[in-house]
């Protein structure tokens, strides 16, 4: 158990060194940047609509976006009217559940999609002196921690051939003063790195055309970056800061559940979902990735893997929870959880979070000696389609209306 609490710390001090700025407790974007891994403790273990809520907030609009968790601030979009065409960025007190700001946008793209995801579907992204959104329409802005109107860029009219009738999914990723967007459909498809403080291009990627909702995944140690794109086609690693190709492995994946980093007795993995579930070690410069395992028993549907402790989890479309080791891909057990589930499951503090599309979150025992899997199961009653997030030693759990601080204290008190 030590040793692998020692893994999953190592690694996450990895992701953390590429956030200059943000604090080790912070969640700034999808999954916290670190594939859905906390290393807060004292996460709450039951709660329920009635107890263990901090504070519940109202929310200006639905949505499916996660929301993020920068220095006591925490951020989450919406969107509202008719056609879903008003579009929300909100800034509410972590401490408190206050709103501190909301800004709203009119959207410019089509917001035309399936009916169970929104326009708020992108998770936005936040480092200290910012934050960025990008919404369903291809509309990006960014604004300062207090509100103010940084920039504002309508992709749909710079590049009028992206066009997805379901809607767009894909989380842009915010690295070193570039805002990084992944817009990959039938028509056109590329990615796109904006200066975070100007909104500018800064280098532009052109991609196979194709619908894709898969987020970049960012691999960080030291001074060597990787940018991990996944689409249906397989995997393509690029340099951040110039879009530079990396390495490329041709495989057939999702489009929809993403790729995740995890750790295996010889070094850092990416675990990327399909048809079969392959674990790839990233190569040296100039080198190939190597495959270490495949396994068609780590399947996911909607949500992405998690990969904590060396171990890895993933549930699919029939509701099982899979336990691996992210080593060998070695199936350790399986569980059975209510289904079906679209958010991702997240971790801390020896404990799995699932929460399913009813709202109702399943407690695991992440330790490998555990007599019970689930420790308890939670129901908010309201539907829930976003991944929660994890700082100041609590759970935050947006719903279609609502967003919850679930458990105690710890940084939130920070504005």
């Amino acid at each position: 158990m030590r040793r692998a609490l020692l893994v999953a710390a190592a690694l996450l001090a990895l992701w953390i060194a590429g956030g200059a700025g943000v604090l080790a407790g912070d969640w700034p974007s999808w999954r916290g940047g670190r594939g859905g891994v906390s290393d807060e403790a004292g996460l709450p273990e039951r709660w329920s609509a009635e107890e263990g809520v901090r504070w519940k907030a109202p929310l200006p609009g639905r949505g499916v976006s996660s929301p993020v968790v920068v220095r006591g601030r925490a951020f989450v979009t919406c969107a509202s009217g008719p056609g879903e065409e008003r579009l929300h960025l909100v800034c509410i007190d972590a401490a408190g559940g206050e709103v501190l700001w909301e800004r709203q946008l009119w959207a410019t793209g089509s917001t035309q999609c399936h009916p169970k995801t929104s326009m708020a579907a992108p998770t936005p992204a936040a480092d200290p002196e910012r934050a960025c959104a990008l919404f369903a329409s291809c509309d990006a802005a960014a604004f300062t921690r207090d509100g103010t109107l940084l920039w504002c860029r309508a992709l749909s009219l710079d590049y009028p051939d992206v066009s997805n009738q379901v809607g767009m999914a894909a989380s842009p990723v915010l690295w070193r003063g570039l805002l990084i967007v992944s817009l990959e459909t039938d028509s056109d498809a590329f990615v796109l790195a904006l200066d975070a403080g100007t909104g500018e291009n800064r280098w532009k990627l052109p991609r196979e055309k194709g619908i894709n909702w898969a987020t970049p995944v960012l691999l960080e140690a030291g001074a060597t970056a990787a940018l991990v794109l996944q689409s249906p086609r397989g995997l393509a690693a690029h340099e951040p800061s110039t879009g530079a190709l990396l390495w490329r492995h041709a495989a057939k994946l999702d489009s929809i559940a993403s790729a995740v980093a995890g750790e295996g007795e010889g070094g850092a993995l990416v675990l990327a979902p399909g048809g079969e579930t392959i674990a790839l070690r990233p190569p040296r410069p100039g080198g190939e990735p190597e495959v270490v395992w495949r396994s068609n028993k780590l399947r996911t549907s909607t949500a992405s893997l998690t990969c904590y402790g060396g171990r890895a989890y993933g549930v699919n479309s029939a509701g099982v929870l899979t336990c691996a080791r992210a080593e060998d891909g070695e199936v350790l057990w399986q569980e059975r959880l209510e289904g079906p589930f679209a958010a991702s499951p997240v971790a801390g503090d020896g404990k799995v979070y699932c929460v399913n599309e009813a709202g109702v979150a399943a407690v695991i025992d992440a330790r490998p000696d555990a007599p019970v899997r689930v420790l308890a199961t939670c129901p908010l009653g309201e539907p829930v389609l976003a991944s929660p997030a994890i700082a100041g030693a609590s759970l935050y759990i947006r719903t279609e209306r609502h967003f919850y601080r679930i458990g105690g204290g710890g940084q939130g008190a920070r504005r």
